[in-house]
């Protein structure tokens, strides 16, 4: 599978997450895909844009930033100043989440990863939750 492909999955993994976790609540729910019309896509937080972003103002306010992670992206220079960007965002907005979405192959160091972050941002309120897909087994 290739890299994007895989990207792709990871993304979804989140948009799903949040309509089975968030389905009585009325949301806005902008996915950076290449389908999708400029007006469609997440904002740009700190320079980086997101892979999906939720804003919701409905009984209980929400800010969601998901963001997915291949192995091969996610211990980079960049991905650290990104999530950091988004981390610095969220400690100010209501109600907000950090989801991650991994390969479970990397779930584990993307946990420590985010936990160090979150530290150093100074940003304890912000919820993480981390998605993980399961490979297929073949016998």
């Amino acid at each position: 599978m290739s890299e994007s492909a895989r990207h792709m999955r990871l993304v979804s993994n989140i948009v799903q997450w949040i309509r089975e976790s968030r389905a009585s609540e009325d949301l806005c729910i902008f996915v950076d895909d290449p389908t999708q019309s400029a007006t469609d896509k997440p904002p740009n937080i700190g320079g980086y844009l997101p892979d999906v972003f939720v804003k919701a103002v409905a009984r209980q306010p929400v800010t969601i930033i998901g963001e997915a992670k291949t192995a091969y992206d996610l211990e980079t220079n960049r991905s650290e100043l990104q999530l950091i960007s988004y981390l610095s965002y969220l400690k100010t907005a209501p109600n907000p989440f950090l989801v991650i979405s991994t390969g479970w192959a990397v779930q584990r160091t993307a946990k420590g990863l985010l936990c160090h972050l979150r530290e150093l941002s100074e940003a304890p309120q912000v919820k993480l939750v981390f998605l993980t897909e399961m490979p297929p087994i073949q016998c």
